[in-house]
């Protein structure tokens, strides 16, 4: 997972535009979402607000110091779910879970799946003044392990969904994208192109969404990235904001849901629309 910006000519929020329109103001209210990935900096009232708890992990899984890393990619992530100007459902809460390390001192990072197992089964503990965690975002790839896949099962068992990136290595598809249930998301650049890079098979992904230089936050402030990490981000604000609306939407019907409500791709495949 690469935490490199990447270029954008306008300094917009084309994202939330491209997945169709939303009582912003109230989307995501009551809702509690869980979010594994890096580290997450307080850069703006809201996300200080959504996020009571950080948890962090070590690479075996062990509850670890939660230390700060120099990434701005949950930040990132987190802010394309519930940030004031560059949230797809701003009144959502987060839960975090801190399970990247920084990879051989490079600008990598990465978990291991027992990492990556240890933060969903934290999250699916997890609640926001007796409200539990209703759905989780994965916004990278680790490989098939038992702990993860059992992790994984053990929150689709409990009504909670997963949306996770494909990764962007076109070739492959990667863990938890990969698992059945999931709900697995490729990126979509502003032209409506389907990212050439995003990873895919003959079943994944489930849906396709904004990803490619997108507005987002930083520890530094605004910034543009890009990759099917925000893609997934913006379906989980998406999914927040839909379960908002809708009581009745819950892990069992959500595939389904967002079938019926996509926008059809001239490719053939579903787009996220939030209705």
């Amino acid at each position: 997972m690469s935490d490199g910006a990447v270029s954008a000519t306008a300094a917009d929020c084309w994202h939330l535009e491209h997945i169709g329109r939303w009582n912003r103001a109230v989307a995501g209210e009551g809702i509690v979402v869980g979010v594994a990935d890096s580290w997450l900096h307080p850069v703006e009232p809201a996300l200080a607000r959504a996020v009571p708890d950080v948890r962090a992990f070590a690479a075996d899984g062990s509850e670890a110091a939660a230390v700060p890393l120099p990434s701005s990619h949950g930040t990132s992530v987190a802010s394309l779910i519930a940030a004031s100007a560059h949230g797809v459902a701003p009144r959502a809460s987060i839960v975090f879970a801190s399970v990247l390390r920084q990879a051989d001192g490079q600008r990598r990072f990465e978990a291991t799946p027992e990492q990556a197992a240890a933060g969903l089964r934290w999250l699916a503990r997890a609640s926001v003044e007796g409200r539990r965690v209703r759905l989780i975002n994965v916004s990278f790839t680790v490989s098939h392990s038992t702990a993860l896949y059992e992790a994984v099962t053990a929150c689709l068992e409990a009504g909670i969904v997963i949306v996770a990136a494909t990764g962007n290595d076109q070739a492959t598809v990667g863990y938890p994208a990969a698992y059945p249930g999931v709900v697995s998301v490729g990126a979509l650049d502003r032209s409506d192109r389907l990212a050439a890079a995003s990873g895919r098979s003959a079943t994944a992904p489930d849906v396709w969404a904004p990803g490619m230089a997108v507005r987002t936050l930083g520890a530094l402030g605004p910034r543009w990235v890009g990759g099917t990490s925000m893609a997934a981000a913006v379906v989980t604000g998406g999914i927040a904001a839909m379960m908002s609306a809708r009581n009745g939407l819950h892990a069992g019907t959500i595939h389904a849901h967002l079938a019926r409500t996509a926008r059809r791709h001239a490719s053939g495949a579903h787009c996220l629309r939030i209705a």
